[in-house]
């Protein structure tokens, strides 16, 4: 195995020729409880070797549980964790070859960069000589060795998020965990650390679990994107394939930004007793277009300037609607204009499940 961060006499243990050959992780049937709340309810879940995968869900849908059963910071009442071929619900977290990444940054307050970074080589007794050279070449990839000498307080938000991306590499893992590591940047940093952990991830072919409440974060970042609602997973799919064909009403409000239009009643001539529909913002226009249907017309109740678009809230027959193209010259709050859809676009739902009906 190769990795860009380059490592002397380096031999891949019995981990890491697995992690070639199968599944690196497999969750059978695992259920957790606190108290009376069943936070994860029989759960399956594969993950690739060199995936980067994303748990996203609303909060406490379960998905940092998850995440802690595979660390071993969690220990499920039923079912099976196992890592790259093994069976690991007894085994320490410290001895599963992976690293983790907290939403708290996880420092230590009293030691210098430097020595956050060497921390865990240290406890592995491994010599001064190679924890110096694996600090080093961490800290050039993660572009911090200006500060290796400062304490963490010394330091920005964006910062004390590299050193914490810092420690768990130093490690070399095959395996690192996520989570919500972003939460506490601004929007700003928070993309730039999108690029950076996806970067990292690219070169060092590691597998990557990701956790976040952020939709946004999942779709930019996932190979695949499990989605979890109240302990449960309710799809596991590629980012695009999501976002165009969701399970049920719920994954569809819940990936894509601005949030899709669920529509009943009546719409597009489309008389919805027993359905409902939805359809993407992007696929509505208040304007004639090239392969777009007229539905009737609607009233514009407010317009949000998003740059090079505008988001148009309407309202037509007291069903509010939500339009997002590029700024319609003359369009003002309070006028009346023509909506159209592409229709081919449109998702119909069952009413009373809520599940995605087949074309």
């Amino acid at each position: 195995i190769f990795y860009v961060i380059k490592i002397s006499n380096f031999r891949p243990n019995r981990w890491q020729c697995e992690r070639l050959i199968m599944n690196y992780i497999e969750q059978k049937y695992i259920s957790k409880k606190f108290s009376n709340n069943q936070v994860l309810k029989n759960i399956n879940l594969n993950v690739k070797s060199s995936e980067f995968l994303v748990l996203v869900g609303p909060s406490g849908c379960g998905k940092s549980t998850l995440l802690r059963t595979i660390a071993g910071l969690e220990t499920p009442d039923s079912g099976d964790v196992i890592i790259a071929g093994v069976r690991v619900n007894s085994v320490q977290p410290q001895d599963r070859n992976l690293a983790m990444v907290f939403q708290s940054y996880a420092l230590y307050p009293h030691l210098s960069v430097y020595d956050n970074l060497a921390f865990s080589l240290k406890l592995k007794k491994v010599s001064d000589t190679e924890i110096k050279k694996q600090v080093l070449e961490t800290a050039h990839f993660l572009q911090i060795e200006s500060f290796l000498d400062r304490k963490p307080k010394a330091l920005s938000g964006g910062q004390r998020q590299r050193v914490a991306l810092g420690r768990a590499l130093v490690k070399r893992p095959p395996l690192i965990l996520f989570d919500e590591p972003l939460s506490n940047l601004d929007a700003h940093l928070r993309q730039q650390m999108r690029l950076e952990i996806k970067r990292i991830h690219q070169q060092m072919n590691c597998t990557v679990i990701y956790v976040t409440h952020d939709q946004v974060e999942a779709t930019t970042m996932g190979d695949r994107i499990v989605v979890m609602k109240q302990g449960e997973i309710i799809q596991v799919d590629q980012p695009t394939k999501i976002y165009e064909s969701p399970q049920n009403t719920f994954v569809a409000g819940f990936i894509g930004s601005p949030e899709i239009n669920i529509l009943s009643g009546e719409f597009n001539n489309l008389k919805m007793n027993n359905i409902e529909i939805g359809i993407r913002p992007e696929y509505l226009r208040i304007q004639e277009k090239a392969g777009y249907q007229n539905t009737g017309t609607a009233v514009i109740n407010y317009i949000e300037n998003l740059g090079s678009h505008n988001l148009y809230h309407l309202t037509q027959n007291d069903v509010k609607i939500r339009v997002l193209q590029s700024p319609v010259e003359g369009a003002s709050v309070g006028q009346k204009i023509p909506l159209y859809v592409k229709a081919e676009k449109i998702i119909r739902f069952d009413a009373q499940t809520k599940m995605r009906l087949q074309d």
